[in-house]
């Protein structure tokens, strides 16, 4: 097992401490310097395939009763 060194992603610094794991079991994180709780990495769902086509035909949907999006 390797050891990685975390840093936080919102101040860059080096004194993190684990804080326990999120309900999906990823761990979390919180810095000691600003004292901010984050996670290693963090998926962007809205960049999947899947959910930019559900917004599309969501938007069609929104469009056949006559309404504007803008």
């Amino acid at each position: 097992m390797a050891f990685q060194k975390v840093k936080c992603i919102y101040c860059v610094g080096e004194h993190v401490t684990k804080a326990g794991r999120q309900a999906s079991k990823i761990q979390r994180f919180k810095c000691k310097e600003c004292k901010k709780a984050f996670q290693e990495s963090y998926t962007n769902s809205g960049a999947k395939l899947q959910i930019k086509l559900l917004i599309f035909k969501m938007s069609l949907n929104y469009l056949d009763f006559g309404l504007q999006l803008f």
